[in-house]
C-alpha cells in the first residue's frame, strides 16, 4: 500500500464532500495550493501536524484522514454525506436523521 497515495486520496475525497476547492483548503490551513494538490496526488507526505490542520478544517478527527477503505459508489457516496454531516449544527442534524427514519420507516411497509 502506497501511504502517500492512500492519504492524498482519502483527503481529496473529504475536501470534494465539504464542496471546498483546493484553494479555498489552501487557505484555510494556511498551506500553498500547490502543497494541497501535490498532497492529493501523493507526491509528499505531510507532517502529523500538518495532517491535524488539515483534519481540523475538514471537520473529521485526525485518524479519519488514515482510513484507507476501497469503497464502492454507493458506499462511498453514504461516507461522504456522513462527513458532510460533521459540520451540520444540532437542529440541521436532528432533522435530517428524522427525515432519513421515515424515509427508511416507509421503504420497510
Amino acid at each position: 500500500m502506497d501511504v502517500r497515495r492512500s492519504l492524498g486520496k482519502r483527503i481529496r475525497l473529504l475536501r470534494n464532500s465539504r464542496k471546498l476547492t483546493q484553494e479555498k483548503l489552501a487557505e484555510m490551513t494556511e498551506l500553498s495550493v500547490t502543497f494541497i494538490g501535490t498532497t492529493e496526488r501523493g507526491r509528499n507526505c505531510p507532517s502529523i501536524k500538518t495532517c491535524q490542520k488539515i483534519a481540523d478544517v475538514l471537520h473529521v478527527p485526525l485518524w479519519e484522514l488514515f482510513t484507507f477503505v476501497d469503497w464502492s459508489g454507493e458506499e462511498k457516496r453514504i461516507v461522504e454525506f456522513a462527513s458532510r454531516l460533521r459540520g451540520v449544527d444540532r437542529e440541521k442534524l436532528e432533522l435530517i436523521i428524522e427525515i432519513g427514519e421515515t424515509i427508511l420507516r416507509k421503504s420497510e411497509k
